[in-house]
């Protein structure tokens, strides 16, 4: 019956776009089938595979949101084909249709072997995986050793995947990639020189470099008032805002810090929107605002004026995802910059970086319920060699030696960095790897930093990492990163994306929406002095507590005990 029920909802959903599309998509199932997921043979996995050179090639069809103009012409495939005996049948969407596709899919009950590259959250993923659309994982992920590793080594990658039912129906993507890990925040190197001072440990400390930037001639172009100390946008959420690091300096150890509970010390979890800690966040960033230590104009601020203040060195202090490419430039134009590392306060007395846990919040690999056992057991042999690099660079890069080799570097001669070849009739090397190597959003579920510069920076000597001009301008933002890793006191994980019943799921989402966009708007008329912060806290306060904010954390608390038991 649920079954059904979702069906016609689907159903409902693309009513009006069958009549369009039917013809552009893969063949509908005869409507008399009586079969559902889960029904006809049993798909335990099989026990044992044969060796490669016994097997029989398998037809195994998959549709995918992909920008690969013909998956089956790439070398990827061809890999496939010859080392696992896997002959994809490949059904290419892209950006554009995929939703509505993949829709159209489920809707039918016309799913192929393999779906990536989904695009769907976990929420409503489940909710399918549910209803039987598809296969349980779990039986066959026990017996991947590398998969396994990866489970002990980073333990919320498991936990994020696992549906309320304890199995998991679908793998997201995880990335081992530690300068991915902080939030990003940068000073300009050049103003710290001319002003003569120090990267701030502090608020204190922040504040007074501040005030020097907007009174000396901090970027020295001779004019003394076009300098924006400090720069924050109205995306509070993002750990590429500088408000990021100053709320994680205030106890908030989260990467989304209007929009995330933070696990305290003794495992429960907050809302440190009511806190004194976001009182005093509060008023310190209304304090740099009144005194135009902040853009004045950072609300109304668009991406591009933000780049083109870059460009125009008119900002001290900033987040961004990495100078260089908001300012339009190569890599070594990170080497002008220090990271804006945590600071301590009475909330945080240790300096505490605060990272993501490089777990995506999207599906990217997940079986049909009624696929054959053995072409599900195939697949999954092929997935555990994706769990390792070599496997990762085949799915994002293609095959080694015939689309890329690796390049030894005077700072390691044991971890090589992948050089990507561009044969003639290619615009460049990105040109080359989509149309000719690999299927663009297949498999990908394993991100390592094996084989490129972040190895490298995790590798490296102090005295490189500080001092060597040549590897800091090649490397760029990672070794500024890297620098705020090693410099830490404390690593804290940020909360995980959490797994909710179809229950939690509905109910938290109907009490966060509303909490989240009060409590922003508040930050921004806390910060600009719209709103006074003592006069009006109480009754900030109170309204948070009439929206349910003590039901959102019981709902998180359940969804987190379970993901951690």
């Amino acid at each position: 019956m649920k079954k059904m029920t979702r069906l016609f909802a689907a159903l409902l959903t693309v009513a009006l776009l069958v009549g369009m599309l039917a013809g552009c998509g893969p063949a509908t199932k005869d409507p008399n089938n009586a079969n559902t997921p889960n029904s006809g043979e049993s798909n335990d996995p099989v026990e044992a595979l044969p060796p490669v050179e016994e097997r029989e090639v398998l037809d195994i069809t998959m549709a995918v949101n992909t920008r690969t103009p013909d998956a089956e012409a790439t070398h990827f495939h061809d890999y496939l084909l010859e080392n696992f005996k896997i002959n994809l049948i490949v059904d290419e969407y892209n950006s554009e249709n995929w939703d509505t596709q993949f829709t159209l899919m489920l809707a039918e009950d016309n799913l192929p072997d393999v779906i990536s590259n989904t695009g769907m959250g976990f929420a409503e993923f489940n909710e399918y995986a549910n209803d039987g659309y598809f296969l349980n994982l779990s039986p066959y992920l026990e017996n991947l050793p590398n998969l396994q590793k990866l489970f002990e080594e980073f333990p919320s990658y498991r936990q994020q995947m696992t549906n309320p039912d304890g199995n998991i129906y679908g793998l997201s993507q995880l990335t081992t990639i530690n300068q991915n890990g902080p939030a990003r925040g940068f000073i300009d190197e050049r103003w710290l020189a001319n002003v003569g001072m120090e990267v701030p440990r502090t608020p204190e400390e922040l504040y007074a470099l501040l005030v020097a930037f907007k009174e000396q001639d901090a970027n020295g172009n001779g004019d003394p008032n076009d300098e924006i100390p400090m720069y924050i946008h109205s995306n509070y959420s993002s750990r590429t805002n500088a408000f990021c690091i100053l709320a994680n300096a205030y106890g908030v150890y989260s990467d989304s810090p209007t929009r995330k509970m933070v696990v305290g010390e003794d495992g429960k979890l907050f809302a440190p929107w009511t806190t004194e800690n976001w009182k005093d966040l509060m008023k310190y960033c209304n304090k740099l605002y009144e005194e135009g230590l902040i853009d004045t104009n950072y609300i109304t601020n668009t991406t591009a004026e933000f780049q083109e203040k870059l460009k125009n060195q008119t900002l001290g202090v900033f987040g961004a995802n990495a100078p260089f490419a908001q300012a339009g430039v190569t890599i070594d134009y990170d080497a002008n910059f220090q990271y804006f590392h945590p600071l301590t306060t009475k909330y945080s007395e240790k300096t505490t970086l605060v990272m993501t846990s490089g777990v995506s919040t999207n599906v990217c690999f997940a079986l049909n319920a009624n696929i054959d056992p053995e072409k599900a057991a195939r697949l999954m042999e092929m997935i555990n060699w994706v769990y390792t690099a070599d496997g990762a660079f085949g799915v994002g890069m293609g095959v080694q030696g015939m689309d890329w080799e690796y390049e030894y570097t005077k700072w390691s001669d044991e971890h090589g960095v992948l050089s990507m070849f561009c044969p003639e009739g290619y615009d460049n090397t990105n040109d080359y790897k989509m149309k000719a190597c690999i299927i663009d959003g297949a498999f990908s579920v394993y991100s390592p930093a094996d084989g490129r510069d972040y190895k490298l920076t995790d590798i490296v000597s102090d005295d490189v990492l500080y001092n060597d001009e040549e590897f800091a301008k090649r490397c760029g933002w990672f070794v500024l990163v890297e620098q705020g890793i090693r410099e830490a006191d404390v690593l804290v994980e940020s909360l995980a994306t959490l797994v909710y019943t179809k229950e939690e799921a509905k109910e938290q989402a109907a009490i966060s929406t509303d909490i989240i966009s009060y409590v922003e708007q508040m930050v921004t008329q806390f910060i600009t002095g719209e709103a006074d912060i003592d006069a009006t806290w109480d009754t900030y306060v109170a309204t948070l507590e009439q929206m349910q904010v003590d039901r959102w954390v019981e709902i998180d608390q359940a969804a987190y005990d379970r993901m951690t038991k």
